[in-house]
């Protein structure tokens, strides 16, 4: 309950506050004493002190801090469990919290369990972040594959345990690749100054963005795919302020990797202009089709005095490199052209 600093004539503090060895004992591994300005419900006072350490005692509400006491049969509460990210580098660490509380005892102990991509598991124990905030920054991260918060467990004070099924997952993505390359303008030939450059797996949606000067862009691009036995797509867009240019790669090897991501459908327009030699197309119709993953999309319409425009509403994967093929005909004359692009 209570510790002192001898038998008679002693000063006193909260037990276990400090170096006082004679303590104020109960035969309940459960019952517990806190100092409080005022006693919760449940809580019986029975002196008070001045100060948690070196302490004169007295009757409740001599001294402003009140010794209460209760039993406490009632185990942490444990909320909000949450990771900073789910997908990092082959050993970046990831940060795990939890907010622990507890209504008539203070907190021993937060302890979190985490399962391997090898089905070994380990504890790790949360330090306080701030007030009721647990926190653990998990670096073991060197094995490839996914990790899972499964359990996270709180004992108070007098040992009352707590346990959560959590089943937060974060996984690495440790295969990594090199890919350089360089964006050079068409017309000229010469590097492009500044811009940035995007890497997309088509089969899996990651992707990287990188900033480039003097037309040369550099990738470190990891991804959970083990590129020694699988075969990915990579698209790459570059942007500069007045230019988009792309080009796509294949990294691996053996077959392709299942395709888990999914393709998003956009509304694309193109526009252009019919001409021969002695002028534009007074009317005629154009017609653009795609081959998806899934279907051809294919649109047509009609135009007047060589200026055409099109929608196209097909549904493709980032990453993917697709060719839009285009019929013009008019004045007894046809002509076709096509456009590959990344999706991004």
């Amino acid at each position: 309950m209570i510790s002192f600093y001898q038998q008679n004539n002693s000063h006193t503090e909260l037990y276990k506050n400090g170096t006082y060895g004679n303590n104020v004992c109960v035969p309940n591994s459960k019952y517990y004493c806190q100092l409080r300005s005022s006693c919760i419900p449940g809580e019986s006072s029975s002196v008070s002190v001045n100060n948690y350490t070196n302490s004169h005692i007295g009757d409740v509400g001599y001294y402003p801090k009140t010794l209460c006491c209760g039993n406490d049969t009632t185990s942490p509460a444990i909320a909000n469990e949450a990771v900073n990210a789910t997908e990092i580098s082959s050993s970046e660490p990831v940060r795990l919290t939890a907010n622990v509380t507890d209504s008539q005892t203070s907190i021993s102990s937060v302890l979190v369990t985490i399962n391997y991509p090898n089905g070994a598991n380990a504890n790790f124990t949360m330090s306080v972040l701030s007030g009721s905030i647990y926190y653990h920054d998990f670096a073991d991260t060197s094995s490839n594959g996914t990790y899972t918060w499964t359990y996270t467990y709180a004992n108070d004070s007098v040992n009352n345990w707590a346990q959560k099924t959590t089943s937060l997952t974060f996984a690495t993505k440790g295969f990594c690749q090199t890919i350089s390359g360089k964006a050079l303008d068409y017309f000229t030939g010469l590097p492009i100054n500044t811009g940035t450059a995007t890497a997309i797996i088509k089969e899996n949606g990651d992707r990287k963005t990188v900033t480039f000067s003097n037309g040369q862009y550099n990738f470190t691009f990891c991804s959970y795919i083990d590129t020694s036995r699988n075969s990915i797509s990579i698209g790459i867009v570059v942007n500069s302020t007045d230019k988009v240019g792309w080009s796509s790669t294949v990294i691996g090897g053996g077959p392709f990797t299942k395709q888990i991501q999914q393709c998003s459908t956009r509304q694309l327009r193109f526009a252009g202009n019919a001409i021969v030699t002695t002028g534009t197309i007074s009317q005629g119709s154009v017609s653009v089709s795609v081959d998806t993953e899934k279907e051809t999309i294919t649109n047509s319409t009609t135009f007047i005095n060589g200026a055409w425009s099109i929608n196209l509403s097909p549904c493709l994967i980032p990453g993917g490199l697709y060719t839009f093929s285009f019929g013009i005909a008019g004045e007894g004359k046809t002509s076709v052209l096509s456009i590959r692009q990344v999706a991004n």
